[in-house]
């Protein structure tokens, strides 16, 4: 359940995905708040940031099949830190959000990666919802979405 801090940001981001159906809709960027948020309880780092990271994680998704650029690079950070102003959130805050969201999608347990907490937290967050039953219908969800075959 998204509680404040998270209220107007979590509008924000279902507005952004009200017609999304490829398994990256606002029901996942919830699923991953509240896997994040639990996560952080054991883990630490900066919940606000983890929260909100986790929120808006994917939100440039139905704009990078659209463009077919990618939902996390350059141009949708600009668009997420729209988001996060419109949502009221400060600069300090909104700098470390998009350093998260920037390597979300980015894997690398090379022994000189450098990983925040927060990141750590969103990303395991959102692979645990890419597993299990969910996993799996979020696969049909997106290869359907995709215009993908089932092989």
């Amino acid at each position: 359940m998204i509680t404040a801090p998270f209220e107007k940001l979590a509008e924000e981001v279902r507005s952004f995905l009200h017609n999304e159906s490829c398994g990256h809709d606002f029901y996942h960027a919830e699923r991953v708040f509240n896997n994040a948020m639990y996560i952080q309880e054991g883990e630490g780092g900066d919940r606000f940031v983890i929260g909100a990271a986790a929120l808006v994680h994917d939100i440039c998704r139905p704009w990078e099949k659209k463009t077919g650029k990618s939902h996390f690079g350059e141009e949708a950070l600009e668009i997420i830190k729209e988001v996060l102003q419109r949502s009221d959130i400060d600069g300090l805050s909104i700098g470390r959000i998009l350093a998260v969201v920037e390597k979300h999608d980015i894997y690398d347990w090379s022994e000189t990666s450098e990983k925040s907490i927060e990141l750590q937290v969103v990303q395991d967050a959102d692979n645990l919802d890419a597993i299990g039953a969910i996993g799996v219908a979020r696969t049909f969800a997106f290869g359907g979405a995709n215009g993908l075959p089932m092989y």
